[in-house]
């Protein structure tokens, strides 16, 4: 088994580069990061073993300072995989035709800005899902999904008529009196 994880690793990071210039565009990404993710963890696996196997310290030291920059990589194609950042850089000028002196009063003297913004914003992971949501009630939990159109075969409970109210959805159900 253990002799087999570590070809079965690259072969699959491999193949999901390859497969990641084939495939469609959402799938070509996820592929390409899950190819660079599989190369680094293959690359520490290996390095890991090949330290273990090394008796001499004087040796070894090279293998492990390898084994480090693995893991830094591996660190950072997961961060890759999992977060989203965006920079942004503008430049703006602004003139205004009078300005304020020490007093507050207003002078006509011509006041001209050069302001340059750099930013940075790291955000993750995130997890998205788009799917259609049936509007419909849980009769056996008694929750009420807000904007959904309350039309139940049976008749409601309480609850669940107060639920509505609370969202002040109107509901043809709980509209009239029963």
């Amino acid at each position: 088994m253990r002799r087999i994880a570590l070809p079965a690793l690259a072969t699959l990071a491999v193949g999901a580069g390859l497969l990641a210039q084939l495939a469609a565009a959402p799938y070509a990404l996820w592929l390409a990061n899950g190819a660079w993710t599989g190369a680094a963890l293959f690359a520490v696996l290996a390095l890991t073993r090949a330290c273990r196997r090394i008796d001499d310290a004087e040796q070894k030291r090279p293998w492990a300072y390898l084994l480090v920059a693995c893991w830094c990589w591996l660190a950072g194609q997961v961060a890759w995989d999992l977060l989203t950042a965006t920079g942004t850089a503008s430049w703006r000028i602004t003139h205004w035709t009078e300005t304020l002196d020490a007093f507050g009063v207003t002078a006509p003297v011509a006041t001209t800005r050069q302001i340059f913004d750099l930013g940075a914003r790291v955000v993750g992971p995130v997890l998205a899902r788009v799917f259609s949501v049936q509007p419909r009630m849980s009769l056996a939990f008694g929750v009420h999904i807000p904007g959904s159109a309350c039309m139940s075969p049976v008749r409601p409970h309480a609850l669940l008529r107060e639920a509505c109210l609370r969202c002040r959805h109107i509901c043809p159900r709980f509209s009239r009196e029963s």
